[in-house]
């Protein structure tokens, strides 16, 4: 499943693995993919357990590392990915703003355990 955001200039599309592209007009932000099939080409947020060294991205992709349980909801004015991966959630809001050409991701990380753990996060 695919889902796009737009305010009519700038639009977001985003697939519920969370790869997708960004465009302004025709102009690419990032890169589009022309063959779906790898699915694996947009913004990513990693998350880095640096006790651990586990590794995995916000969505499923591009990390591929399966969840254990994994969560994505379409809304007309946002996108939503939530996954869980041992003790910590981590939810992906990917909105366009109504009134300005931009995108906004809001990454949010939970940790449900009674430990203390040191997380890394790029994008």
């Amino acid at each position: 499943q695919t889902h796009i955001l737009s305010n009519g200039r700038y639009a977001v599309m985003l697939s519920a693995a969370g790869s997708g592209y960004s465009r302004w007009g025709d102009i690419g932000i990032t890169r589009l993919q022309e063959d779906a099939t790898p699915d694996d080409s947009g913004s990513y947020v990693f998350v880095r357990d640096a006790a651990g060294g586990a590794v995995w991205s916000a969505g499923f992709q591009p990390c591929g590392v399966e969840p254990d349980s994994y969560e994505v909801t379409f809304s007309e004015d946002r996108a939503e990915l939530v996954r869980v991966d041992a003790t910590v959630t981590t939810t992906l809001e990917v909105v366009v703003s109504p009134e300005d050409n931009a995108e906004v991701r809001r990454v949010s990380i939970a940790n449900t355990g009674s430990s203390a753990i040191d997380l890394e996060v790029t994008s």
